[in-house]
């Protein structure tokens, strides 16, 4: 969390020098190789994961399928850059497109490893592993804006790709998952067959994460792209910062469960992850009209801020209901349902571009409004769809959360009473007012919760107070001569 912190305060330093028009260039030029790249990957991490009592040949073939099939990646990509963006309106994207490709393939050179370390729960290296890499990549970012601008995406990209590659590769053995061996044909089978449902699925959860941004830029341009691109990246923090962290744990720890226990563990899940991300998507968008024009003085995004404004209180919203939807994909991919994962990806895919071809092309916000829609009908069919296969309760799910988002509302109306006081009072946007915003938000919502989420929060203290307990007893056993 405080590396994804660090990197969003760095970002938004950072876009002082890069025009919207050049951010949304840049992403959209990243949507594109991190579709490509999906498209030909066959997730073999999730079978090393669910399928622990595998042949020690299987990591190598997983391995060297995964960077061969990179490779392929980069020559599409570099072959066919131009075309491609073209295609999607935005020909500006096509200069950013090699690096970037490149940046990917590096990366699938520590894929295997990291899944080995996810298997062995070793969460705590992962979790340094990310955020020494998103440091480095907000540092390198930092360093080159001014003189390359959208290149120092790209650059921080590469850097960042290759301190993850050696880091996890160095935690590993490399006799577990490099070691050669011969290609056998029924490994081969045996990976695709499992990876091909989960890459469909994948693929159209990248088609349904990216497509608007892509849209955005086919529709409206790149300008409103990159305003568009820069609020989801800002909505996505609490969710890249928390709820992305807690679904790699969640995944191997399903894994473990017997199915009895399965349902009790999710609804716990579901309610402990509402109660901690909530708050902070909810209190993003409630602080949005300050935080906007506080963070982001530069002259070239003066003329565009209302809109980002207002994308970044709608697109807050959507972090509200994806950490639920994360939730089910832990759940399903540890009981390995790759075909039910492929479904949901599918509809979900066809229920964003559908909204967005449909109404999108009116003005930017329902490309926004299309988003929010299919990611909320998403969680929903998922939430069927585990009930289905694992028994979920869907509605002891959807109370179970009502609680959490209930006490945001005092949270919400604190922080915008403040704002009206301190408006009132002649203080204007700025440093001052956003950190009374920000700490009305923070003083409200624990009363809050306590308030409406009582039983969640007394779990949540209850965890943080077993963790205390365990670190304190493995402390005193170390220090014993």
């Amino acid at each position: 969390m405080g590396a994804r912190i660090f990197s969003f305060v760095g970002t938004l330093y950072v876009v002082k020098f890069i025009a919207p028009d050049v951010y949304g260039a840049v992403n959209l030029a990243a949507a594109t190789t991190i579709i490509t790249s999906q498209l030909l990957n066959l997730n073999f991490g999730q079978y090393l994961i669910a399928k622990r009592d595998h042949s020690e040949e299987v990591p190598f073939h997983a391995s060297f399928l995964h960077v061969m099939l990179g490779l392929m990646m980069v020559i599409v990509l570099v072959l066919f850059r131009g075309p491609i963006a073209t295609l999607t309106h935005t020909p500006a994207a096509a200069i950013y497109v090699p690096g970037l490709a490149i940046a990917m393939f590096i990366g699938r050179f520590g894929y295997v490893p990291e899944k080995l370390l996810l298997r062995e729960l070793r969460f705590r290296t992962v979790a340094v592993g990310r955020g020494v890499s998103e440091i480095l990549f907000t540092i390198t970012m930092l360093a080159l804006a001014q003189r390359m601008g959208g290149f120092a995406i790209v650059a921080a990209n590469l850097v960042r790709a290759s301190f993850l590659t050696l880091t996890f590769a160095a935690q590993v053995p490399w006799r577990s998952w490099i070691k050669p061996h011969r290609l056998n044909g029924a490994t081969v089978k045996e990976l695709a067959a499992y990876g091909v449902p989960v890459s469909i699925g994948g693929l159209a959860e990248n088609v349904a994460y990216r497509g608007d941004n892509m849209l955005m830029g086919y529709f409206h341009g790149d300008a409103h792209a990159g305003t568009y691109i820069f609020a989801f990246n800002m909505a996505e923090t609490p969710t890249e910062s928390l709820a992305d962290h807690i679904g790699d744990v969640l995944s191997p720890s399903f894994a473990k469960l017997p199915p009895s226990d399965r349902g009790r563990a999710f609804v716990r899940s579901a309610t402990l992850m509402a109660l901690l991300v909530f708050p902070l998507s909810i209190g993003l968008a409630a602080v949005a009209p300050t935080l906007a024009p506080t963070v982001l003085r530069a002259p070239r995004w003066v003329a565009v801020m209302p809109e980002l404004v207002n994308m970044l209180i709608l697109l807050s919203f959507m972090s509200v209901v994806r950490p639920i939807s994360m939730t089910t994909t832990s759940l399903l991919q540890s009981q390995r349902r790759p075909r039910v994962l492929m479904m949901l990806g599918i509809f979900k895919a066809i229920t964003l571009l559908a909204i967005i071809f449909a109404l999108g092309r009116l003005n930017p916000y329902w490309v926004g409004g299309a988003a929010l829609i299919a990611y909320a009908v998403h969680m929903l069919a998922g939430l069927f769809a585990a009930r289905a296969t694992d028994q979920v309760p869907v509605l002891r799910v959807l109370f179970s959360i009502g609680p959490s988002l209930l006490a945001c509302v005092p949270m919400a109306l604190a922080v915008v009473g403040v704002r009206s006081l301190l408006r009132s009072a002649g203080i204007p946007p700025g440093v001052f007012s956003l950190v009374i915003e920000i700490l009305a938000g923070v003083v409200v919502y624990p009363f809050s919760a306590y308030v409406f989420a009582r039983q969640a929060t007394k779990d949540v203290i209850g965890v943080a107070r077993s963790m205390l307990d365990r670190r304190k007893q493995r402390d005193s056993m170390t220090n014993v001569p």
